[in-house]
């Protein structure tokens, strides 16, 4: 991969996809699409010292979660899980779980407003 990257981008390739990287934030994004973005930027890495292993990914993502996950991860005891695929499953869950039940919330929310409206 590294092959390719040297050959189609820029000079600085390396180290722009380093700090892309280690910049990173999940802000608002659904958790599983941060998961892969940052997969995908690791693999254009691969064969380079910029490259990370699966424990250095699992550290780099759960400092980039959003404040809300991670409070609800550290809360639920799921920053124990050490292995990259498995933790990585889990906060998906555990935000899917969350996206869910403020969907619920706002519906619930918006149906009251509308009935106060209409008295």
């Amino acid at each position: 991969m590294s092959d390719i990257c040297k050959h189609y981008l820029k000079e600085d390739w390396e180290r722009d996809l380093r700090c892309k990287l280690l910049g990173s934030k999940q802000s608002g994004q659904k958790f599983w699409d941060f998961y892969q973005d940052i997969m995908k930027l690791n693999i254009m890495l691969k064969d380079t010292d910029s490259h990370h292993d699966n424990k250095q990914l699992r550290n780099l993502l759960e400092a980039a979660l959003n404040e809300d996950l991670d409070n609800h991860a550290t809360e639920d005891k799921i920053n124990t899980i050490l292995d990259l695929k498995k933790w990585a499953s889990t906060i998906d869950n555990l935000n899917m779980k969350h996206r869910n039940e403020l969907k619920h919330i706002c519906i619930e929310a918006d149906e009251l407003v509308h009935k106060h409206q209409a008295l």
